[in-house]
C-alpha cells in the first residue's frame, strides 16, 4: 500500500509538470504556426503579363498573395525585446499600381527582348542597361530557380524591394522606380557612385562637398528608416551620384521590413544572415548574427562618411582591415586630428559600439545641416 501511494503521488506530480509545460508551449506553437508577418505582400496590377509568370504574380505586377517560406526569419522578428508580439508594418499592405509609373509591361517586355547590356549578375537576379525611348535605364530581372523554397525566398525579396521603392516614390535621395512587371523592375540609371568620389577621383573632396553628399545620403536613409525598413547592405557602391553630386540610396533587394511594437510604436528588430565575408561596412551586430534595427545602417553609413572625408577605404583596404580585426574585435579606423571636428564627431557617434547610442538618421541630418550652415556658401 505505501508503494502504491508513493507511485500515485509521483504520477500526480508528473501530470502537473506536463500540464504546466503544455500551458506554456501551446500559445507559443500557435504563434509560430500563424501566418508570418512580412510575407503577405499585396499590390493591385493591370496590363499585359509577360510570357513567364511565377506563382504569386499576376498581370502587370504583384497580386494579393501569401508566401510561406522556411526562411521567414530573414524578414522580420516576431516579438519585441520584451517578448510582446509585434504588429504588422503597414508598408506590407501597400497596393502597388503600375499605372503610376512611366513604363508598363509592354515596355518592359520590349526592353527584355531587345538589345541590352548585362552589367551585373548575382545569385538572385540579372541587371541590364537598356536604351529605351531616348533614355538609359536599369532593368533588374529575377532569376528563376527550380528549388521551390529558394524561389519563394527570392520572390519575397523582390516584393519587398518593389514595396519599398513604391513607398519612397518621388524622394530625391532614393533611386526612382520607373516601372514594374512581374519579377522585373526598371529604375533610373546613374553611371557614378560614391566609390568614384571617395577612392578614384584625383581631387579630394572639399569639406563642403563631403557634408553636402553626406546630407543627401542621410536624408535618403532617413526616408527608408521612417517607413520601417533596414537596408542591411549599405556601402559606397550602393550610393549613386548624379551630375550635380546629388546622392541617392540604391539597391533594396536585401531590405528587411521591421514590425511595430504595440506598446510604444517603436520598430521591432529583424534577423538577418550572419556576415561571413570580412568587409568594413557591416555593423558589429551584423557580424555577430544578432537581431538588427535601423542603427545597423547608421554604422554602415559612418564608414561611408569616413571614406568620403579621408579619401581612402576604412583601414586602408582589405589587408589593413584583416589586420585590424585580427588584433582587436570591432575596430574603428584612425581619425586625422586635422579633419573637421564637428563632422568627425558625427561619424564617431554613428559607429558607436552600442547600437542604442548611435544617432538616428533624422538626428544626423539635423547635425549636418548645422555644419553646412556654419560652413557657408
Amino acid at each position: 500500500m505505501p508503494r502504491q501511494a508513493t507511485s500515485e503521488g509521483w504520477y500526480r506530480s508528473l501530470a502537473a509538470v506536463i500540464a504546466a509545460v503544455v500551458a506554456v508551449l501551446v500559445p507559443v506553437m500557435r504563434t509560430a504556426s500563424a501566418e508570418p508577418q512580412g510575407e503577405s505582400v499585396s499590390a493591385a496590377a493591370a496590363g499585359e503579363a509577360p510570357a513567364t509568370m511565377p506563382s504569386g504574380f499576376g498581370p502587370g505586377g504583384l497580386q494579393n498573395s501569401t508566401i510561406r517560406s522556411r526562411s521567414r526569419w530573414l524578414y522580420h522578428f516576431d516579438v519585441t525585446k520584451e517578448g510582446v508580439p509585434c504588429k504588422r508594418n503597414p508598408l506590407l499592405d501597400l497596393e502597388v499600381d503600375p499605372a503610376n509609373y512611366e513604363f508598363g509591361c509592354r515596355d518592359i517586355k520590349i526592353m527584355l527582348e531587345g538589345k541590352k547590356t548585362l552589367v551585373g549578375s548575382g545569385s538572385v537576379r540579372d541587371v541590364f542597361l537598356v536604351e529605351y525611348e531616348g533614355q538609359t535605364v536599369v532593368v533588374k530581372s529575377l532569376r528563376r530557380k527550380d528549388d521551390p523554397n529558394v524561389e519563394k525566398h527570392r520572390l519575397v525579396m523582390h516584393k519587398l524591394e518593389v514595396l519599398t521603392l513604391d513607398a519612397l516614390r518621388g524622394n530625391r535621395n532614393i533611386v526612382g522606380m520607373l516601372g514594374v512587371c512581374g519579377t522585373t523592375v526598371v529604375t533610373e540609371y546613374f553611371p557614378t557612385n560614391v566609390v568614384y568620389y571617395a577612392f578614384q577621383s584625383r581631387e579630394r573632396l572639399s569639406i563642403h562637398a563631403v557634408v553636402s553628399m553626406s546630407l543627401d545620403a542621410a536624408r535618403g536613409l532617413q526616408a527608408l528608416h521612417e517607413v520601417g525598413c533596414v537596408h542591411v547592405d549599405l556601402k559606397p557602391m550602393q550610393l549613386l551620384v548624379d551630375d550635380n553630386r546629388r546622392v541617392m540610396v540604391n539597391d533594396f533587394n536585401s531590405v528587411h521590413v521591421m514590425g511595430i511594437s504595440p506598446t510604444d510604436g517603436a520598430f521591432c528588430p529583424v534577423r538577418a544572415k550572419k556576415r561571413n565575408r570580412l568587409e568594413a561596412w557591416p555593423s558589429p551586430e551584423n557580424y555577430a548574427g544578432q537581431p538588427l534595427t535601423e542603427t545597423s545602417d547608421i554604422y554602415s553609413m559612418a564608414m561611408v562618411f569616413y571614406s568620403l572625408l579621408s579619401g581612402t577605404p576604412p583601414f586602408g583596404g582589405p589587408e589593413g582591415l584583416a589586420e585590424a580585426f585580427a588584433t582587436r574585435t570591432q575596430p574603428r579606423p584612425l581619425v586625422d586630428p586635422s579633419w573637421h571636428r564637428g563632422y568627425v564627431q558625427i561619424v564617431q557617434d554613428m559607429w558607436n559600439e552600442d547600437p542604442m547610442r548611435r544617432p538616428s538618421a533624422r538626428q544626423i541630418v539635423a547635425r549636418l545641416e548645422i555644419i553646412e550652415e556654419d560652413l557657408g556658401p
